[in-house]
């Protein structure tokens, strides 16, 4: 049964989860501290009710960055595997957002019929985990990252192979700002964002012009290089069973803004900071955030990448790690 709508910021264009209709969604963790977005209202909503399960898009990371920063679990899915309609021409995927990830494998059995809750069970002896701290070019804090590869290093007392890898293709920054950019402008095209201007978030506006701005041929590169980069990832693939990451580079900042502003000495654009994340919306890889410590008191999530198609693997990497490092949730305390 479907009991509600939880929090986002609008359109989900950002995130962080505040927008002019209900204002501020904070962390559970700590007061003043964003809940991070677009799904920040059912991240918080994970985080504080039992048996309830939470369904969220992520485009950007938006699944992903809100259960990092409010210590749940957050899946997105292999790019098509729930179905949508209409089908979505951009980054964005649906997926569970849960406080554990049995009840992930649950609503993902029931949203797109995968037989995830099945497939846990078996742990992770003899993976091949490749541990990329930066990916080769993403800015992150020291802290956070350091408690990252400890909580990745640890899969080998499980009987992985965890070693330091990634490929080297830079990053993609610029094609998810093309197409995200494009998506929010489609619905003011023809003079209709003079008409809106007054009525939508302050932050969103230049998004929205930058993709008014844009030529179709801009938008082809763009696609094309976000083909070219997922094959790339699939060849990369062909020699690791998952990659682990940082799922963000930095803990919960001040509610309100729409982004960090710099994230280790490095000026961020409005979703620029989420390096971690929107690699594999580009890619379209199936990836994970299991709440793996706290810096400062605030929650810190590991991502589990795998290859295409191989969510079933990347739940059951999950669970193990899970099951070895117990997570205590908010409402224990």
């Amino acid at each position: 049964m479907i009991v509600g709508k939880t929090a986002t910021p609008e359109m989900g264009w950002k995130g962080e989860t505040t927008s002019r209709v209900h204002g501020s969604t904070e962390n559970p963790w700590r007061a003043g501290r964003t809940s991070g977005g677009s799904s920040g209202g059912a991240a918080v909503a994970a985080a504080m009710l039992p048996d309830v399960l939470h369904h969220g898009g992520d485009g950007a990371g938006s699944i992903r960055i809100p259960s990092s920063m409010c210590g749940v679990f957050g899946l997105k899915p292999t790019w098509g595997l729930v179905p949508t309609d209409p089908v979505n021409s951009g980054l964005s995927v649906q997926g569970p957002i849960t406080r554990s990830v049995a009840e992930a494998a649950l609503l993902l059995d029931v949203t797109a019929g995968t037989g995830a809750l099945e497939s846990l069970e078996g742990g992770v002896r003899g993976l091949r985990m490749a541990w990329g701290g930066d990916l080769g070019f993403a800015a992150a804090e020291p802290e956070v990252v350091a408690v990252c590869e400890a909580a990745a290093r640890s899969f080998a007392a499980l009987g992985a192979v965890v070693d330091e890898a990634f490929p080297p293709l830079g990053d993609p920054w610029p094609v998810v700002d093309a197409i995200w950019c494009a998506n929010q402008a489609a619905p003011f095209s023809a003079g209709r964002l003079d008409e809106a201007r007054d009525r939508l978030d302050g932050g969103r506006v230049p998004v929205i012009e930058r993709g008014l701005e844009m030529t179709a041929t801009e938008l082809v590169d763009a696609q094309s290089a976000k083909a070219l980069y997922a094959a790339a990832w699939e060849t990369f693939m062909r020699d690791w069973d998952l990659v682990l990451t940082p799922t963000l580079p930095i803990t919960a900042f001040p509610a309100g803004l729409d982004q960090p502003g710099s994230v280790a000495g490095r000026r961020t654009e409005y979703l620029s900071w989420t390096a971690f994340t929107y690699p594999f919306n580009v890619s379209g890889q199936p990836a994970a955030t299991v709440p793996c410590g706290t810096v400062d008191g605030l929650p810190v999530g590991l991502q589990i990448v795998g290859r295409r198609g191989a969510d079933a693997l990347v739940l059951r990497a999950a669970a193990a790690f899970e099951q070895a490092h117990a997570w205590r949730l908010l409402q224990d305390d």
